[in-house]
């Protein structure tokens, strides 16, 4: 609910903490009433393809993040795909870090393809195409 209702707060870092796909669904509720989040950090959080699906519905609406960093959780091709869609709905999303997920090949170019026109001007897929 903080999240949901918070007016100020501007960034959350929540880098390793095991939320798993659970606490990402629960975030990225929250995030679609959110408008003051600017940066969140949920690298190293056992999220799956499931939590990527529900952060990537949130993005579509939501109206201020501008980084969202994913790095080394477990999302694959589907939960890239989910992303991909949302980067092409999204009109404020500057950086994208999925460095270090086994999103593969055809994850990672549905990404590459989805910033062409977007606002997105950084995504980092290192070790992404295991």
């Amino acid at each position: 609910n903080i999240l949901r209702d918070s007016q100020s707060l501007c960034s959350l870092d929540l880098f390793c903490n095991s939320i798993g796909d659970s606490g990402a669904c629960k975030i990225a509720a929250a995030l679609h009433a959110n408008n003051s989040l600017q940066k969140l950090d949920l690298g190293w959080n056992s999220i799956s393809d499931r939590g990527a699906v529900g952060l990537a519905e949130a993005l579509q609406t939501n109206g201020s993040l501008m980084e969202l960093s994913l790095e080394q959780n477990s999302i694959r091709a589907s939960g890239a795909l989910a992303l991909a869609k949302a980067i092409k709905a999204n009109k404020v999303l500057r950086s994208l870090r999925l460095l270090r997920n086994p999103i593969g090949e055809e994850g990672a170019l549905a990404l590459l393809e989805a910033s062409d026109g977007s606002r997105l001007d950084n995504i980092d897929l290192v070790d992404a195409l295991n």
